[in-house]
């Protein structure tokens, strides 16, 4: 894939993302174009300035699990550890989960112990344990979890999509 066409997807689902939002209530919504870590939309939701990050997963619909990015390779903050945002609006091919970021980390972090099999694992453990057993794609590291723990946890989902 190359970069040119990630940014055209990324475009897309930024501006699907207003009107998903657009449609829960969330206000005054402003995109912001070309490569931010912290997040991609800011908007107001309920009296509150609030900022929303949006990913989309093309393998969501055929395997039903997210990667969520957590490192670069280079072990520096990424994507969930990088974030400042509020929200996440995650998208598969027809639907879209939108959840409460630190929701979205207590989800990954109850997948993780239950991976690793350690109830009371410290942060710096799990974090070990992404280094060593993440999965890679380009530039990244992250752990692959079923949307059906974030379903659960979501605040809003719905689809974008009719289906075929």
């Amino acid at each position: 894939m190359s970069f040119k066409k990630d940014l055209e997807r990324g475009k897309y689902y930024k501006n699907k993302a207003l009107e998903n939002l657009k449609t829960h209530g969330f206000k005054k919504l402003k995109i912001y174009n070309g490569y931010k870590k912290e997040y991609d939309i800011s908007g107001r939701f309920k009296k509150k300035k609030v900022y929303i990050e949006c990913k989309y997963s093309k393998y969501l619909s055929y395997t039903n699990k997210i990667f969520i990015e957590v490192f670069t390779t280079k072990f520096t903050e990424s994507g969930i550890t990088a974030t400042d945002s509020d929200y996440y609006i995650l998208y598969s091919y027809f639907d879209y989960w939108i959840i409460e970021t630190d929701e979205l980390k207590r989800v990954l972090e109850e997948h993780l112990r239950s991976i690793c099999n350690i109830k009371n694992a410290t942060h710096i453990q799990l974090i070990d344990y992404v280094k060593e057993n993440g999965t890679y794609t380009n530039n990244t590291i992250g752990v692959i979890i079923p949307i059906y723990k974030i379903q659960k946890r979501c605040i809003f989902y719905g689809n974008h999509k009719k289906h075929n």
